[in-house]
């Protein structure tokens, strides 16, 4: 199946994701069968990645928030830096 969705161009998981089920069954060397196949994976991916998104929407970004003013002046200086002094 990648044989022939990359003969077709379609090299990528965007590219395939971007693909309409009648696109899919156009793809010279695609059979009825792997068409059936990988237009069910998408499915499947496609849903699980729906809810996946809605639950990122929901929850809070924590990941992205600045460490404490404190935590950033207690880290090491980088090779060949000097450290700065305190109260300057």
């Amino acid at each position: 199946m990648l044989a022939v969705l990359a003969t077709a161009g379609k090299r990528t998981l965007q590219d395939i994701i971007d693909l309409d089920p009648d696109d899919i069954a156009k793809i010279e060397g695609m059979s009825p069968e792997l068409a059936e196949k990988l237009n069910g994976f998408l499915n499947e991916l496609t849903e699980d990645g729906d809810e996946e998104v809605e639950s990122e929407v929901e929850a809070p970004d924590v990941a992205r928030a600045e460490p404490p003013a404190e935590t950033q002046a207690e880290a090491p200086a980088a090779e060949g830096e000097t450290p700065a002094a305190e109260g300057t």
